[in-house]
């Protein structure tokens, strides 16, 4: 029984293996030179050796489609940066960690960051916001050793260029936008790993402020990974928006009635090339240069 168990496993194991070697072959373009695929592959049947996948009802191939979303992003399941879950009601997703996340904005970001990072504050802490010459700063001083009821979370990304922006929220905004938003507001992940999701949560929030320049294959495991989908909120009664106006900030986040119907979004591209681009790179195109540019078309203009 214990050998045909083993069998059983490895079988598994090696068509994961090969239908992802092929993909990532077959992809070696959309993944960028310095990917290495060989210890990609290594590392992810490692994972869901561990993981133990092969008792859930889940194939081969739809595992290796799991994986394809860490590669296109290149975040290593290995060192815990994303992962793949299974839900009896959803299925199989892929999923970003907070530190995930923090990678994904620095690889990613148009204007270069040199620190970003998100906090959650708890009761005890010494928290205030703070102006110095027009930048706003968050001065938090957490109480040692402090494991205090949670009150908010807040994310900072600091430029270069000596730049800021930040995020805040309550406990009460993180609880709505739970409710509100999240594809499983009762999964394990918000109920054993509260704080790091109010982290995730805010980081999210702060990143739709963020320039940041992904290929489709990236932009869809991106929204995908997410906890909460942003873009498309759930339906309810009545067409309220559940932020407060100081902590959305002049985000474009929407609640729709049960009437209202939204047209299918029209696709940005290039006026060079013609690939297509984020409503946030073609913003701040159209204010830098005058005209729609994807990236690399950006930095040829530079």
């Amino acid at each position: 029984m214990v050998n045909e168990v083993v069998v059983k496993e490895k079988a598994f194991l090696d068509n994961i293996s090969v239908e992802l070697t092929n993909r990532l072959a077959k992809e070696c373009n959309a993944l960028g030179s310095g990917f290495n695929s060989q210890r990609f592959v290594m590392n992810s049947i490692e994972v869901i050796r561990q993981c133990k996948l092969m008792d859930k009802p889940v194939t081969p191939v739809q595992v290796a489609n799991g994986l394809m979303k860490g590669a296109y992003l290149h975040l290593d399941f290995f060192q815990n940066e994303c992962y793949l879950i299974y839900y009896r009601d959803r299925g199989l997703t892929f999923q970003t960690d907070y530190k995930g996340e923090v990678k994904l904005a620095k690889l990613h970001s148009i204007k270069p960051i040199y620190e970003i990072f998100a906090e959650v504050v708890r009761e005890g802490d010494e928290y205030e916001k703070v102006t110095i010459q027009s930048q706003r700063y968050i001065n938090h001083k957490p109480k040692r050793f402090n494991n205090g009821n949670i009150e908010g979370a807040y994310a900072v990304v600091k430029y270069t260029d000596g730049s800021t922006d930040m995020v805040e929220l309550s406990v009460e905004d993180i609880e709505k936008i739970r409710r509100t938003y999240s594809k499983a507001p009762e999964s394990g992940a918000w109920v054993n790993r509260y704080a790091e999701m109010c982290k995730k949560t805010v980081l999210r929030l702060l990143c739709k402020n963020i320039q940041l320049d992904f290929t489709r294959e990236q932009y869809e495991a991106y929204q995908e990974a997410g906890d909460c989908e942003f873009e498309k909120p759930k339906t309810i009664e009545k067409a309220t928006n559940p932020f407060d106006e100081e902590i959305v900030e002049g985000e474009v986040v929407s609640a729709l009635s049960t009437s209202e119907e939204v047209d299918e979004p029209q696709k940005l591209t290039c006026s060079d090339c013609g690939s297509e681009i984020s409503d946030k790179v073609f913003q701040y195109s159209n204010n830098k240069f005058g005209k729609p540019l994807c990236y690399n078309c950006q930095k040829k203009v530079k």
